[in-house]
């Protein structure tokens, strides 16, 4: 993949990981068969969710640029410049993409859902 663009996937990821920290980790730590009263601590990162969101999307979006907008500069012969390798690339932000989304939805769609 190419260098930036694998930096925005990899910063949206852990800025998505900061995201999911409220709601879906502590829910797969007591899944998993963690437990005890440390688990509240996942809730005070819950009032920086939107942000949180937002530095994701952003990156999402700055990974796309790269991949679909951005002419790429790629000499004759290089991995860079194969339409599989452009192929794998786009399919793997795609996939980051519909992996990340729902787990950013999951707090706000459980909340409205159960009408609380």
């Amino acid at each position: 993949m190419r260098g930036s663009a694998v930096r925005y996937l990899l910063l949206a990821g852990l800025s998505a990981i900061g995201a999911m920290s409220c709601c879906v980790i502590p829910l797969l730590l007591v899944v998993l068969g963690f437990s005890g009263a440390w688990l509240g601590m996942f809730t005070a990162l819950h009032p920086y969710d939107p942000l949180f969101i937002a530095v994701t999307l952003a990156f999402f979006a700055a990974a796309g640029r790269q991949l679909y907008r951005k002419p790429q500069a790629c000499a004759v012969g290089k991995a860079c410049a194969l339409p599989a390798v452009q192929h794998r690339q786009r399919l793997i932000f795609w996939i980051s993409l519909a992996i990340v989304l729902p787990l950013l939805a999951a707090p706000y769609v459980a909340f409205y859902g159960f009408g609380q």
